[in-house]
């Protein structure tokens, strides 16, 4: 199974420990960046709006639960806490963990596509 990435969709860390008002649901607690298609402007997000809200996390709901889903087998299996969920949704902290993820994954995955281009 292919690892959940972001893909041409462009999301970064906030370089800022300190949360700032997300852009969509208004609450302060983002520490992403989200880069619009078109490239022209970029918006704090939270990890629960990357997840649920934007056309990228709607376009990967299923794909989103089940990452969710292995990531709590994995957890029980290492006798660490689940992420909890709240009405099919990871709650806030687990939403900022989970884009970690994903955002970690997707940055390995830029880095082998750059090093298999370097071998040719």
């Amino acid at each position: 199974m292919a690892a959940l990435t972001f893909g041409d969709f462009r999301v970064h860390a906030l370089p800022s420990a300190v949360p700032m008002r997300c852009g969509m649901c208004k609450e302060p607690r983002a520490h992403w960046v989200v880069h619009n298609t078109a490239g022209t402007g970029r918006q704090a997000v939270c990890g629960d709006c990357v997840l649920y809200e934007t056309p990228w996390g709607q376009a990967h709901a299923e794909e989103i639960a089940g990452y969710i889903g292995r990531a709590n087998e994995a957890r029980r299996a290492g006798h660490s806490r689940e992420f909890e969920l709240v009405e099919g949704r990871v709650e806030s902290d687990g939403a900022d963990v989970v884009v970690g993820g994903v955002y970690m994954a997707t940055q390995h995955q830029e880095r082998l596509r750059r090093a298999m281009g370097s071998e040719r």
